[in-house]
């Protein structure tokens, strides 16, 4: 649960810098950035799914799974 919270935040402190960037006209930036939250979503959500499944908890595991494919579509869209 650790790495989570600690992910968890990098992506999102990383999402608030890109549109930060993106506000301010630098693109390339604000991309780059994108990309760097959407590595840490993406570390983050699979973190809490392993976590889940060790403790034989699958409940909402479909909506985490859903997430991870959004972390996933953010980097890619730039």
């Amino acid at each position: 649960m650790q790495v989570w919270n600690e992910k968890r935040e990098l992506a999102t402190q990383y999402l608030l810098d890109a549109e930060k960037s993106l506000k301010e006209g630098d693109e390339a930036t604000a991309c780059v950035t994108q990309r760097k939250a959407s590595k840490y979503g993406i570390e983050a959500t699979e973190s809490l799914i392993k976590a889940m499944e060790i403790n034989g908890s699958t409940d909402g595991l479909e909506n985490f799974e859903s997430g991870l494919n959004k972390w996933r579509e953010l980097g890619d869209f730039c």
